[in-house]
């Protein structure tokens, strides 16, 4: 090897050790005084964590190389992915298991792979910018996966001898996904560096005009490219779908950003003609191992995704530099070493400001689903006021972000912290079941929390019956109706939350079994605004210009029904109808608010659950002896304007504005 390429090496992997050498001196220790950074099973973890990011971003390195870019392979992920449930799902008996499983695969692979290769005619044959046709891509594919799976989750469920049972159980083994990463980057690294499909595509990349005059197929070339960039992320779908047991149209947000940024930290240059597996992978192991080491510290999720926003910049502006691939001038050796030094200072700094302090007796972990929904801030708010009145305890809380993959990876790491007590408040099902099992094989108590998962994998589970809120919303509804018409009839607009949760569907559910007695109601229009506000604003914009008549809005959480009823007073229609919603909040922002101030007829209250949860809990840590009972149901309370001020009174200051 020369020295141009042991410079050009030495700074691929220079960031990567810095952050292995930062991970081994700050890293947190296990009882044994191990470092658990550097534990095999952590190690592992990272790996298994990286390899759907890090197989699509082998072929993305192959696009970026050509001076191009694929923004839709996000929603080829989850079109494979949602695809490979769906028919996993309709296995029959008297077809063998294997021959399903290969037959699914390869149908999820053919398809994104075929529209990969779309994309690449389109911007070969129709010279359109990669961008926007790939943009479009991101967007219509998604649509399809929705309009394919009908807009819902699919679980593969557990046990049995099933097909989806057996595709879980065999793909989502940690050495075999992998193995399948470390081949499919030796494919590629030798595909890149050793044939001329290879030198092809980097000609390309340097002069797209030259090649051509040179003779090189460029449009085949630019087809080929994409349709390899469709492949790999039709198999990161299928890898996916068997890591979470479970295929969901919203898979994959934001992996297309991911990738990029693994390939660009790598060193494969935005303006093609040079690109380099070996540097990808890199790329991909310094934000995996970056992730890992904040998350094992306990740092705020928001200062791990400012950081790495720096170090894209800074790979970036390494490039610009010319600190890639010609020999180096003084000066800019120079420029890389000060560069290196403050990224590892910034990180050392941020992986400190947290002084040490002595463990105390008791340590809790609390896996939360989304810090940002109002009723997970209220209910976090409220479970470190309670906890703060023990001393010998500490709790730490970690964020999920509405992600699954996220929230797997973070119960993962809290595995590997051994607390005396993991609570668990699932964003969705089937993806947690797993995970949740191995920690109570790792001999970590589990406490579940209002969601369930498909398995019973929990030491005890806390929850509100949705089912029974979505009755009592039902018959609310009802009696609105009996009232405003003589008679049980009516136009009703239904918003729900995130597909596929169990709280949505049981709030869903229990309505619905209400109304059937009643033919006339009808839902006129269902909209799916995740839980969040402005996303039911804009929906229930849409829905009002097509809908002249609408009785009541029934939002599967407060937040939803507000924003519904914020996008009816913007056309003047609020006083048409009326909102219902559910959580029951105190606090100036809650639903027990809106009730006072008219904006919503109803709420139900959805009990924050964590005093129940810290009454257990504090019994489970201290009494090795004590055993919880398997479940704990928490009633609910219907909020009107009967009730409304004394309800808002006693439950704000019960539960502290987050």
């Amino acid at each position: 090897m020369n020295r141009k390429n042991l410079i050009s090496g030495f700074q691929r992997m220079a960031g990567l050790l810095l952050l292995v050498l930062i991970g081994l001196l700050v890293g947190p220790r296990g009882e044994d005084g191990s470092v658990i950074f550097i534990g095999w099973a952590n190690v592992t973890d990272i790996l298994r964590q990286i390899s759907e990011i890090g197989i699509i971003a082998l072929a993305m390195t192959l696009v970026i190389t050509t001076a191009g870019i694929d923004l839709c392979v996000g929603s080829m992920l989850a079109l494979s992915a949602s695809l490979s449930a769906k028919l996993l799902t309709q296995w029959h008996p008297g077809i063998g298991a294997v021959g399903h499983i290969g037959m699914t695969i390869v149908l999820a692979i053919v398809l994104t792979t075929l529209l990969g290769a779309l994309n690449g005619a389109l911007i070969a044959n129709l010279r359109v910018q990669p961008f926007i046709v790939t943009l479009a891509a991101m967007i219509g594919i998604r649509g399809l996966a929705r309009y394919l799976c009908d807009n819902a989750n699919i679980d593969l469920g557990f046990g049995g001898e099933s097909a989806g049972a057996l595709f879980a159980q065999v793909l989502s083994n940690k050495s075999m996904v992998i193995g399948v990463f470390l081949l499919l980057a030796i494919i590629f690294a030798l595909l890149l560096r050793k044939t001329v499909f290879g030198r092809y595509v980097r000609a390309l990349g340097d002069n797209a005009m030259a090649s051509h005059y040179a003779g090189l197929p460029v449009k085949k070339i630019q087809t080929a490219v994409y349709a390899l960039s469709g492949l790999m992320a039709g198999i990161a779908g299928v890898i996916h779908c068997a890591q979470n047991n479970q295929g969901s149209p919203n898979d994959g947000m934001a992996y297309e950003l991911d990738a990029i940024a693994a390939v660009v930290i790598g060193g494969t240059s935005l303006a093609g003609g040079s690109g380099s597996i070996i540097g990808t992978i890199i790329g991909t192991l310094i934000v995996g191992v970056l992730t890992n080491i904040f998350r094992l510290k306990g740092v705020d999720i928001n200062v791990e995704m400012m950081v790495k926003a720096g170090i894209i910049i800074g790979a970036v502006w390494l490039q610009h530099a010319g600190l890639r691939g010609a020999m180096l001038s003084a000066s800019a050796r120079r420029n890389a070493a000060v560069g290196t030094l403050l990224f590892a200072c910034v990180v050392a700094a941020l992986m400190l400001m947290r002084p040490a302090v002595e463990r105390p007796r008791y340590h809790v972990i609390f896996s939360q689903c989304n810090n940002a929904e109002p009723y997970r801030a209220a209910q976090n708010t409220l479970l470190k006021k309670l906890l703060a009145e023990h001393q010998d305890i500490t709790l730490e809380i970690m964020d999920a972000q509405q992600d699954n993959s996220r929230q797997i990876s973070q119960i993962e790491t809290a595995i590997h912290k051994k607390p005396d007590l993991l609570i668990v408040a699932p964003n969705e099902r089937g993806p947690l079941t797993e995970i949740m099992g191995k920690a109570m094989q790792a001999g970590t108590p589990v406490m579940c929390l209002e969601r369930d998962i498909l398995e019973p994998h929990f030491n005890t589970f806390i929850k509100c019956d949705n089912y029974a809120i979505g009755c009592m919303a039902g018959q609310f509804i009802v009696d609105h109706l009996k009232k405003k018409y003589g008679t049980v009839r009516g136009k009703i607009v239904e918003i729900h939350g995130l597909l596929g949760t169990s709280g949505e569907t049981d709030r869903c559910n229990g309505a619905h079994d209400v109304w059937e007695d009643y033919p006339g109601i009808e839902v006129v229009q269902d909209a799916v605004a995740n839980w969040i506000q402005s996303q039911a604003r804009d929906r229930m914009t849409e829905i009002l210009r097509a809908q002249p008549e609408i009785d009541v809005v029934y939002g599967h959480n407060d937040p939803m029904a507000v924003g519904a009823y914020l996008a009816a007073k913007a056309l003047g229609r609020e006083k048409e109808m009326i909102f219902v919603g559910v959580d029951g909040l105190g606090g100036e922002a809650g639903g027990i608010r809106y009730v006072m101030d008219g904006v919503l007829a109803a709420t139900f209250v959805y009990p924050l659950s964590v005093d129940k949860a810290v009454e257990i809990g504090i019994r489970m840590v201290r009494e090795p002896d004590f055993v919880p009972e398997r479940e704990y149901i928490i009633d609910s309370l219907m909020i009107t304007t009967d009730n409304a001020e004394d309800e808002y009174r006693k439950r704000t200051l019960e539960t502290p504005t987050p």
